[in-house]
C-alpha cells in the first residue's frame, strides 16, 4: 500500500514548492527572437535572410559553397605534417617503378610499401619514447606496412631489417631521422 509521501504527484508538488521559494543566484539573460519581440520597422528581414543563407545555406556564395569550391580546387587538410608532405610529393616518386624493383630485387608484392609510405614513416616521430635501434625500427616498419612480425614472410622481414639497418647506420635518434636535410641519405 502506498503512503501519501511516496506518490509522484506529492513529490512533484514538493519540488515546485522548493523551486518557488528558491532565490536565483544567476542573472537572467534574455534572447532576441525574430520577428515578434521587436518592432518590424527596426528589422530588415531581407538582410537577415541573406546573412542566414550565407552562413547556413548551401548555395553559391554561402560558407559551405565556398568550402566545397576550395576543396574541389585541390585544397586538402591533413592530420599530420608528414601526410601533407606525402600528398605534395606523391608525383615526385615513381610508385610503379618502385613496386617493380621490389618484386624483382626482393620478391615482395605489397602495395603498402611505396616511396610515399616510407617518406611518411621517416617524417613521423613515434608518440612514445622508443629506443632507436634495429629491432624497434623493424617492428614499426612491419606495423606501418600492415604486417604482424610473426605473420610477415621471410622476404618482408629481410627487407624491413635492411631498411632498419640502413636507418640506424645513417641516423642516431628519432629526432634526427624525422628532420633529415637530405631524404636520400636515409634511403641510400
Amino acid at each position: 500500500m502506498r503512503g501519501k509521501y511516496f506518490g509522484g504527484e506529492t513529490i512533484r508538488e514538493w519540488r515546485r514548492g522548493i523551486a518557488a521559494r528558491a532565490e536565483r543566484t544567476k542573472e537572467t539573460v534574455s534572447t532576441f527572437k525574430f520577428p515578434l519581440c521587436a518592432d518590424q520597422a527596426d528589422l530588415d528581414f531581407e538582410k537577415i535572410r541573406a546573412s542566414y543563407d550565407l552562413t547556413e545555406g548551401i548555395g553559391k556564395g554561402s560558407l559551405l559553397g565556398f568550402l566545397c569550391s576550395v576543396h574541389l580546387s585541390g585544397f586538402r587538410l591533413f592530420s599530420k605534417i608528414a601526410e601533407t608532405e606525402q600528398f605534395i610529393a606523391r608525383d615526385r616518386f615513381p610508385t610503379e617503378e618502385f613496386a617493380q624493383a621490389l618484386r624483382s630485387n626482393y620478391d615482395i608484392e605489397n602495395s603498402a610499401i611505396c616511396p610515399n609510405s616510407i617518406l611518411t614513416f621517416l617524417k613521423t616521430r613515434p608518440r612514445k619514447d622508443l629506443t632507436f635501434d634495429r629491432e624497434t625500427l623493424t617492428k614499426r616498419l612491419n606495423a606501418d606496412w600492415g604486417l604482424r612480425p610473426r605473420a610477415a614472410d621471410e622476404h618482408m622481414r629481410n627487407f624491413a631489417e635492411l631498411v632498419a639497418d640502413s636507418l640506424t647506420g645513417a641516423f642516431d635518434s628519432w629526432d634526427e631521422l624525422a628532420t633529415p636535410d637530405d631524404i636520400g641519405k636515409a634511403l641510400a
